[in-house]
Order: structure tokens, then sequence, then C-alpha cells
């Protein structure tokens, strides 16, 4: 018997149709149009300036496009808004991460899990996730103290937080050393399994 995980992978999770967005006379996501399927990992290739995270800004229902159609799970999401976006199941990071610097690690990721939970149970599930990443030790740690290696892994960690059915990494690997890459990359990973 396959189980309902098994059963998932290959089928279509997110398509993209004709993604236009401007700014004034500045065309940033030209016609865009993509098909991911559950587990799977793909990576937007550009310079910087080339649109990539404007379009996970499509994507993620932080800007609406010009034009163009964006359906998830089936069901059709174009222009809608971030919070509705996570609630289907969409995650996300930040090319610039911004943790809530006067909150701890545990209250940063706690945050988005409320999104599914009520407190006491969004806490536990943060702090689950938490240890996910590697960051149980820096769990009472104001996010503000944080080293670069650390926010990213946080910003991970508040992502994972919505329990994602796709998630969406704008550079997550920016600014990290080669040591830091690859532990990330094994990370990361884990997560698609």
């Amino acid at each position: 018997m396959m189980d309902t995980a098994s059963r998932s992978i290959g089928k279509e999770l997110l398509r993209a149709s004709g993604l236009v967005r401007r700014f004034g006379g500045l065309v940033a996501v030209n016609e865009v149009s993509l098909n991911v399927t559950h587990r799977e990992i793909v990576g937007l290739i550009g310079p910087n300036g080339a649109g990539k995270t404007s379009l996970f800004n499509i994507l993620s229902g932080q800007l609406g496009p010009d034009s163009g159609n964006v359906s998830f799970a089936g069901q059709d999401i174009t222009g809608a808004s971030a919070s509705v976006c996570a609630r289907a199941g969409i995650g996300r990071t930040f090319q610039i991460v911004k943790p809530l610097v006067s909150l701890t690690v545990h209250e940063n990721v706690t945050v988005g899990a409320l999104l599914n939970y009520p407190l006491a149970t969004a806490r536990e599930k943060a702090e689950e996730i938490i240890g996910r990443v590697g960051m149980r030790s820096l769990l009472d740690q104001q996010a503000g103290s944080l080293t670069l290696e650390s926010r990213k892994r946080l910003e991970l960690a508040r992502a994972l937080s919505i329990e994602p059915r796709m998630l969406l990494l704008d550079e997550i690997l920016a600014g990290l050393n080669a040591s830091e890459i690859n532990e990330s990359i094994h990370l990361i990973r884990s997560f698609a399994h």
C-alpha cells in the first residue's frame, strides 16, 4: 500500500502562467510560466535585478501580477494576499533577513505557528522546528544578537512554522561561507524528503 506522500510525488502543486509585473516603465517579471510538482526542488537563476524576488513576491502574495495567473494545489490564488497564500501552504524566506529583533528565537518562530495553532500548541510546534533547524541552544536568545548564519536559519524556521506545502527560499545561502552553505544545503534537502 502506498502512503499519501508517495502518491503525491510528481503531482502538480503550483502552476503560474504568463506572469507580468511592471514597476513604472520597468518590466520586472515578463511572461513567466512555470509548473512545480510536489517535492520537486526548482532553482531560479539570474543576475541581480532579473526579477527573481519579484516573482517570489507574486507567488507568495506580497505583490499582485499585472497579468497572468497563479494556481496552487488546484486553487486560483492570483492576486491573493500574503496571508491567504500562507494559509494555502506557501511559505517563504526573504532575501533581506528581518527577524523581530527584540523577540527571542522561540518567540519569532511561534509567531508563524500561530497561523495554524493556538498559543500553547504554537509554542510547542515552534520549539520542535527550532530543534529541526539546529538552533535548540539559541531558543531563548534575542534574535537581534544572532550571527548572519543563525539569522538565516531563523528565517528558515519561521517559514517552516506555517507548515508549508511549498517553500520559496530567496537567497537563503547569500553571505554564508562554504562550510555554512554545505551545512545549509544538507538541512534544506532534509525538509524536501
